[in-house]
């Protein structure tokens, strides 16, 4: 004999008697919740996939591009920012991770930083980068190539508390009129190195 809680629970508890043959069609019922829940974990929510190495010059090219177009709108306010990386995102589908666009000071600072990335293949989220405990200035994505003054990769590197996946950044600095004023970024998802 089984005891379930009926629907009328007030103050006392309330239970009724279960055999074995009610059980079975609700054992069932939840085995076939489970496997659509499952199912629809798959195909809905699946992974961003791995970029290949032809994805990745696409990807590179295009951030070129965009960074391009970023340089001659800018100044921009954080509305176009973010709405400009949502239309950047769409170009390549889910090849692209995530984007991120930095706002510099003359010390080449970030004083603000959009990053949108893909929660799955067919949505995007915000995150703020400038979250003190991310030290975004420290971040070598970010200090390498303003550094160096060129477009890099960054090494494979695991995400945590971000993506949770292993990623690879491409960033390109921003130029007006001879000066580094921001930084454009897209993130793609690698194999584990």
């Amino acid at each position: 004999m089984i005891l379930i809680r009926t629907k009328k629970m007030q103050p006392a508890l309330h239970f009724k008697n279960i055999n074995q043959t009610t059980l079975l069609p609700m054992r069932l019922k939840t085995r076939f919740i489970g496997f659509g829940l499952a199912l629809f974990s798959l195909v809905a929510c699946q992974k961003i996939p791995f970029t290949t190495n032809v994805e990745k010059a696409a990807v590179q090219s295009e951030l070129e591009n965009f960074v391009a177009d970023l340089s001659a709108a800018w100044p921009l306010d954080s509305a176009q920012i973010s709405g400009h990386i949502q239309d950047y995102m769409a170009i390549e589908g889910y090849k692209f991770y995530g984007c991120a666009i930095v706002e510099l000071d003359t010390n080449a600072l970030a004083t603000s930083c959009a990053y949108w990335y893909r929660s799955t293949r067919r949505s995007l989220a915000y995150a703020d980068l400038m979250d003190p405990s991310y030290n975004i200035n420290s971040q070598s994505w970010l200090t390498l190539p303003l550094s160096q003054g060129t477009a890099l990769w960054s090494e494979p590197y695991f995400d945590a508390g971000g993506g949770e996946i292993w990623m690879q950044t491409y960033s390109v600095p921003i130029e007006k009129n001879g000066k580094t004023v921001g930084l454009a970024t897209t993130d793609i998802r690698v194999k584990k190195p």
